[in-house]
Formats: structure tokens, C-alpha cells, sequence
């Protein structure tokens, strides 16, 4: 068996396995809501542009998500007890990331600095949105 073709809806599919963001088992599911949702018959054959719209219009990921996982990423997505949904922006060194309670239902704005030394990064709610 060869090299996986990375342009392939399969490839894409085992990013998104790998990511953490979607259950495995959610993830077949998704594909059969795809085949029959517009966004597969408008632009035959399958295209990853066309699964993530799908994936942005179905809320199951974010647009920053699926840019992440389209340049072949699947690490970085969660922090702490955090999913992070989007980046917002950036302070001095500092990046701010919309965020989602990994447990629970609550977002904030998380600052997260780089990591120092042999410390990992760090991060601060600047802000809880409920």
C-alpha cells in the first residue's frame, strides 16, 4: 500500500480522527449527513472545501479548525481544559483564542503566551462568555 494521496477525502477524514475533535464513531455519521446535505451535490465529486462547509454550516467545526486541519495540523487544538475554536487576535506576545470548556458548555477569550524554558505555554481567561 502506498502514500496516502493528502488532496483525498480519506486523508482528510483520518486528520479529523486524529485531531480529538470529532468522536470516531461521529465521524461515519458525519460523511453519510454530508452525501445527502447541498453541500455534496453542489459540487461533485467530494472536495475537503466542500466537507468543510459543510462541517463550519453543520457547527461540528470552526473555520479556523477546519483551515488548520486543511494545511494538515491536527495537534493544537485543545489546551488545558480547553477546545480552541478560533484565533481572535494578538497581544505583545500573546495570541487570543476564542475557547470552549473541554466538559462543559462555557466560552472565554484565553491569552496564551509561548512556552518558556521547560514550561509549556501559558494561559489566562481574560473574559467569560456565557
Amino acid at each position: 500500500m502506498g502514500t496516502p494521496d493528502r488532496h483525498s477525502i480519506e486523508f482528510f477524514l483520518e486528520l479529523i480522527r486524529r485531531s480529538g475533535l470529532v468522536a470516531d464513531g461521529e465521524v461515519g455519521t458525519l460523511v453519510e449527513r454530508f452525501r445527502k446535505s447541498p453541500y455534496y451535490y453542489a459540487r461533485l465529486p467530494e472536495s475537503i472545501t466542500a466537507f468543510c462547509s459543510f462541517l463550519v454550516a453543520a457547527n461540528v467545526l470552526t473555520t479556523c479548525q477546519c483551515a488548520k486541519l486543511r494545511e494538515w495540523r491536527f495537534r493544537g487544538f485543545f489546551l488545558d481544559e480547553w477546545v480552541l475554536l478560533d484565533e481572535i487576535g494578538r497581544e505583545n506576545d500573546a495570541r487570543l483564542f476564542l475557547s470552549r470548556e473541554l466538559h462543559g458548555t462555557g466560552q472565554a477569550i484565553l491569552r496564551i503566551w509561548p512556552p518558556k524554558g521547560r514550561f509549556g505555554p501559558r494561559l489566562d481567561v481574560v473574559r467569560r462568555i456565557d
